[in-house]
Order: structure tokens, then C-alpha cells, then sequence
């Protein structure tokens, strides 16, 4: 990605509004809808404290592990979180959910903080949550990534670029962009957004999946937070919200981590389950062509 350093701070500000260690990094959903009691609850908030209201949002993918954002806690690892709330709907408080103190942070070990490439991070937990609580499977196939295809992502960001944070969790469907397409889109909005004087030739990564550039998107308050798929009625997690420029900005797709990029880095740090054909954390994941190789592929 050939960002200049000034437009990268500029860009990082923007997608995930890193402003102090106080308010830390925040990213919302933009024209969502307000999730129902017990949907989704694999979804997880980080907390600096027992009384702080969710930051960044996570996603369990065994009992005792949650898969964020690598972003989430800075680019010096300068950003600390006490709690993991999972199973909760609310931004604050403990009226529902599990409060668990967090035990460890794996960053993983290609992440690059000032293009977001491979922006993963693993929380341990102190304890197991609550079996009642059923972990997401994890993508390993690129099949759930087509272009053109629906996905869902949710969190507890703001309502719009700039705008108040919600106070419950919120979901919006959103389509897959092919990443040739969403680098493309995202080179002329940087120029539109700051003249010729910031134009670069924007790229995405293959460890990267965008989504989005309507009137729908993630937004601040939502980085971390799953981008997720369905099979069988069960989410598959395809994605972690990573950056964008702005929130729900017509052909401006937001930024997503691709969860397939990163399946041997999740599987040795967790049990996770991975959704394609069955296999389980056990088994070694079939790694498929790259993600531009297939007819409208992401």
C-alpha cells in the first residue's frame, strides 16, 4: 500500500478514530438494525474496566479465545483492556453477557500497523465463558468471500462518521467487493478526499476483504467486530473490521482482515472450528488459490 506517512495518520484517524488511550479505537454500523436478545452472541467488546463500555469489538471462537482487531490496541501495543464482555447486547454495563478478565494478547506476527495488513489479534481469556455461549467457525475457504455475495457485520459503533455510539448492538448486511474493484474505489476516494497532493495507488492486500460502499457500513466504534457469512443458518466468520475512509460512503467499501488469510496463525493459538467441509481445528486447513484467482472472486 504506497501511503504516505501524513495521509496514513490522516487515514487511521479516520477509520478507527484513535484519538487518545482514553477513548482509544472506535468504528459503529451505519443504517443497521438493533439486534435481538440472544442473536449473535458470540460477539465480544472489549472494555478498559469493569464499568467502561465496549471499544473494540471481538469475536469468540473457542471458550477461552476471542479474534479482534490487531489495531485495537495501537500501533506500540500502547492500548489495554481489563475485560472481554461476550454474549452481551449492550455497549455498557453487565445486565446480560459475561464480564471476563482478559489473560494474554497474541498480535500476529505479520501485522504491519501502519497499513493494517494482517490486522488480527488473540485474546486469552482468564476463564472459560459460559457453555451456553457457542463460539463462531471460523472461514477457510474462499468460497465464502465471493463478490457479489452477502455478509453481516455488527457491533456497538457509531450511528454515523463522527456520530454518538449506540447503546445496543446493531447488524446491517453488506455486499462482498472484489478487492480489485475496492482498491480502485478506495484510490479515487482518497483523491476526492484530499486532492492530488495525497493521491496514491491504494492496494489491497490478500490478507484483506472489502465489503460495503453504500449507504451500509461499519463505522467507528465497530473495529475488531465480525464480518460474518451464512451457512446452514450458522454465521461463518469472514472477516475482522479493520479501516475505511469515512463510514458509508457510496463506492467506498470499508476494510475487513480476512479471516482466511490468517487460519494457521488462529488454529495455533485456539481450538477454533473451521466451517468449510467440516474440518476441525484438528485437521490442517486446505489453503485454496488466492482469493483474485477465481471468476468474481474477492
Amino acid at each position: 500500500m504506497f501511503i504516505k506517512s501524513t495521509l496514513l495518520a490522516s487515514l487511521a484517524v479516520i477509520a478507527t478514530n484513535v484519538v487518545s488511550a482514553k477513548k482509544k479505537v472506535e468504528t459503529l454500523i451505519v443504517n443497521g438494525t438493533e439486534v435481538p436478545p440472544g442473536k449473535y452472541e458470540f460477539m465480544a467488546g472489549l472494555r478498559e474496566d469493569f464499568y467502561s463500555p465496549s471499544v473494540c469489538g471481538g469475536s469468540l471462537v473457542d471458550p477461552t479465545h476471542v479474534l479482534t482487531a490487531a489495531h485495537c490496541f495501537g500501533p506500540n501495543l500502547e492500548y489495554g483492556y481489563e475485560y472481554v464482555q461476550v454474549g452481551g447486547r449492550y455497549t455498557v454495563g453487565s445486565s446480560d453477557g459475561y464480564d471476563i478478565r482478559v489473560k494474554n494478547v497474541i498480535i500476529h506476527p505479520n501485522h504491519d500497523p501502519f497499513t493494517f495488513d494482517f490486522d488480527f489479534a488473540i485474546i486469552e481469556l482468564e476463564k472459560p465463558v459460559d457453555a451456553s455461549i457457542s463460539p463462531v467457525k471460523i472461514a477457510n475457504d474462499y468460497k465464502y468471500e465471493k463478490a457479489g455475495s452477502v455478509a453481516t457485520v455488527a457491533g456497538w459503533g457509531t450511528l454515523f462518521f463522527q456520530g454518538p455510539q449506540t447503546g445496543v448492538k446493531m447488524e446491517v448486511d453488506v455486499p462482498i467487493v472484489d478487492s480489485e474493484i475496492c482498491a480502485a474505489n478506495l484510490t479515487a476516494a482518497l483523491e476526492d478526499l484530499y486532492g492530488d497532493d495525497y493521491y496514491t495507488e491504494f492496494q489491497i492486500t490478500p490478507a484483506m476483504v472489502c465489503a460495503g460502499g453504500g449507504h451500509k457500513d461499519a463505522c467507528q466504534g465497530d473495529s475488531g467486530g465480525p464480518l460474518f457469512v451464512f451457512e446452514e443458518n450458522e454465521p461463518v466468520l469472514v472477516g475482522v473490521v479493520s479501516f475505511g475512509l469515512s463510514c458509508a460512503r457510496i463506492n467506498t467499501p470499508g476494510v475487513y482482515a480476512r479471516v482466511t488469510s490468517a487460519v494457521d496463525f488462529i488454529l495455533e493459538h485456539t481450538s477454533a472450528e473451521v466451517a468449510n467441509y467440516g474440518l476441525s481445528a484438528s485437521a490442517s486447513p486446505t489453503m485454496f488459490a488466492s482469493p483474485n484467482a477465481s471468476a468474481g472472486g474477492s
